[in-house]
């Protein structure tokens, strides 16, 4: 029996899947945590999420694999217990949302101008940072400045001090900060 298009594209998505889990996630001693929606129609994933567990050991973060550009149907990207993430994800064209969640050996974001280049291609709407520590750099803030589309914010500082919440949001203030008038929702 031959498969329809939409079947082989679930298929593929699939396999790519299993082979960022395989890529990202390769220490034994964690317990992987992924769940993906499929849209109906195309059958298509588009809202991910993947990482760890709260309970596996924090020294054990790991790298979220490139090949992330291949499931570029994705909308949602929600990454838990994740040190690093792949330029690639700014070729995902249709992410408009981002969640980065307990993120606590987070290296740095692939480039200088990661949001930047988000923005150029992809509708970023929303985006979640909770729980990294170090502080968000603030570079970030230049960064999203030019975001046209964002509608939700967030950041949650953990183990920081007064001085850098205030410094960090004092970024906010920015005269260049473009999605001011998109913004709903700032946590």
């Amino acid at each position: 029996m031959s498969k329809s298009n939409g079947e082989d594209k679930d298929e593929e998505d699939d396999d790519v899947l299993s082979t960022i889990i395989q890529e990202s996630i390769t220490n034994g001693r964690r317990r992987e945590n992924h769940d993906a929606k499929y849209d109906k129609t195309s059958r298509r994933i588009v809202s991910l999420s993947l990482g760890t567990t709260i309970s596996a050991p924090f020294d054990y973060h790991w790298e979220l694999s490139p090949r992330i550009q291949r499931l570029d149907a994705l909308e949602s990207l929600t990454v838990t217990f994740c040190r690093r993430l792949p330029q690639e994800l700014v070729s995902l064209r249709k992410l408009n949302k981002l969640t980065l969640i307990g993120c606590k050996r987070f290296f740095a974001f692939p480039s200088f101008d990661f949001f930047r280049e988000m923005d150029r291609c992809a509708m970023l709407q929303e985006l979640r940072i909770v729980g990294i520590v170090p502080m968000i750099p603030p570079y970030i803030i230049p960064q999203i400045a030019t975001s046209k589309h964002l509608k939700v914010l967030q950041f949650s500082f953990h183990a920081n001090t007064i001085e850098e919440e205030e410094l960090f949001l004092r970024g906010l203030t920015r005269s260049d900060i473009q999605f001011i008038s998109s913004l709903t929702e700032l946590i």
